[in-house]
């Protein structure tokens, strides 16, 4: 039987995460040197009214937690695993999962684990992920979904973004090649996406945030262009009217494509920490 491992930080949906062969770790938020379990010991509101006062910190899962969801699928008779993770550079949880599944390897030596860089962040992964449960509830073996996670990863989803603000991706090292201090001060907001080096980078800039979601709408239709949607995802962090207002008007611009399914949600509150309250993004995933 095939078990899926996800980490919190791709914001996968409660119905996923409620199927029996599906195991979620969560990474940690640090505030004030207390660690909080992602999506268990605390909620957005609760980091966004630490982030009033300082920026918090975040930290990989513990090793005894990705332990026990290894050791939790195999009991159950799960023998061979896929873990989806966010991205190698944004986070060390990739590696983390893959030194720990060689210990379980070394124990359970008939056990197969493959362990997926997403290559993508929040509901992007999220996708991912759902997509692999779908093949999983299909029957499909693990050498075939292996060989299509390759062109879901790598060509077949996508997701934009716009924040209001720059600080917290530069507080977290995390800005990658996105360059904002003059454009914050002229109020230009970048559009921005993952590329293939794994990094945060500008696909498009706009002054204010309502003519960068415009821009950020038009980026992923064209890079939809003429193909069939699969999933689309659509989030947002905190819950300011402004910020509802823009995920509304986004969904309302991007219903047509007539996607199989629509993800909507928050992100999570690991990934809050570091692109902030108010961010609104979409993603994709192409048949």
């Amino acid at each position: 039987m095939i078990g899926l491992i996800c980490d919190s930080a791709t914001d996968t949906p409660t119905e996923i995460l409620k199927k029996d062969f599906v195991k979620m770790v969560p990474l940690k938020v640090i505030i004030n040197g207390k660690e909080y379990k992602d999506g268990l010991e605390i909620t957005q509101k609760e980091v966004i009214e630490a982030m009033e006062h300082s920026i918090p910190q975040t930290s990989l899962p513990s090793r005894e937690d990705i332990f026990d969801a290894y050791k939790s699928l195999i009991e159950r008779g799960y023998n061979e695993i896929f873990v989806i993770t966010v991205p190698e550079k944004l986070s060390g949880t990739f590696g983390l999962f893959y030194s720990t599944a060689n210990e379980i390897k070394k124990i359970h030596p008939n056990i197969t684990i493959e362990v997926v860089d997403s290559n993508s962040g929040s509901l992007g992964a999220a996708m991912i992920v759902s997509k692999v449960a779908e093949y999983i509830e299909e029957g499909k073996s693990f050498d075939y979904i292996r060989e299509q996670l390759d062109s879901l990863i790598n060509g077949k989803s996508k997701v934009f973004f716009v924040v209001p603000t720059l600080k917290y991706l530069k507080a977290g090292g995390r800005i990658g090649k996105v360059s904002g201090t003059l454009g914050e001060i002229l109020n230009v907001k970048p559009i921005i996406s993952i590329n293939e080096e794994e990094e945060f980078h500008e696909v498009g800039r706009a002054r204010g945030m309502n003519k960068a979601i415009d821009k950020m709408i038009d980026s992923f239709l064209q890079w939809v262009g003429e193909k069939k949607l699969e999933f689309l995802a659509v989030a947002k962090s905190g819950e300011k009217r402004e910020t509802q207002h823009y995920f509304d008007y986004i969904m309302s611009k991007l219903e047509h494509l007539n996607p199989k399914k629509i993800f909507t949600g928050e992100i999570s509150s690991v990934a809050l920490v570091h692109l902030g309250d108010g961010l609104v993004g979409v993603g994709g995933l192409l048949k």
